[in-house]
């Protein structure tokens, strides 16, 4: 019998050692193949949490200054002119504005409102500043006369929400 076993195994070993190998290659290309999708899925939620991480930094310092900008005491608003930023820091949504895709629609949808509101603001700012004197001119800034700052300041207080409602959606706490 065990003769009869070693004959087979001596007459077919070229195919059986094929076999095994081919089994073998087979099982590491299944193992590989696991690894890269794991490795891939991992790296997406990695992109994913830098991606959150980021807007949430930006979108609270952009909270930050509004707020700030919103709450400017009641006798500074009546009485005297006042200049505000040209433009607000967005490059990290510039930058990052191809990869929005990684996030949920809810996610995405409430960041582009409040991007869209934020680059907003300049527009606003620059309509009811119309018809000042070009000396007060500074660069980088928007002179407001007196009479319209607390429009101006209205601007940023409304737009305020949308901002703190992307940051609920990408898991930031607002105060």
């Amino acid at each position: 019998m065990l003769d009869y076993l070693y004959q087979i195994v001596e007459n077919f070993q070229t195919l059986i050692v094929g076999v095994l190998g081919f089994w073998g290659v087979i099982y590491t290309l299944r193992m590989n193949s696991r690894l890269a999708r794991e490795q891939h899925e991992r790296t997406i939620k990695h992109d994913r949490e830098v991606l959150k991480t980021a807007l949430r930094a930006e979108l609270e310092l952009i909270r930050k200054s509004f707020s700030d900008k919103a709450e400017l005491p009641e006798d500074d608003r009546e009485e005297s002119d006042v200049f505000f930023p040209a433009d607000t820091h967005t490059k990290v949504y510039q930058n990052f504005i191809g990869k929005l895709g990684l996030l949920s629609a809810e996610e995405v949808s409430a960041i582009i409102e409040a991007y869209t509101l934020i680059d907003e603001v300049p527009t606003r700012l620059r309509l009811i500043s119309a018809g000042h004197d070009p000396s007060y001119d500074k660069p980088g800034y928007i002179f407001i006369k007196a009479p319209q700052s607390k429009t101006a300041t209205g601007i940023y207080k409304n737009f305020l929400p949308s901002i703190e409602t992307a940051l609920q959606k990408l898991g930031g706490v607002t105060d």
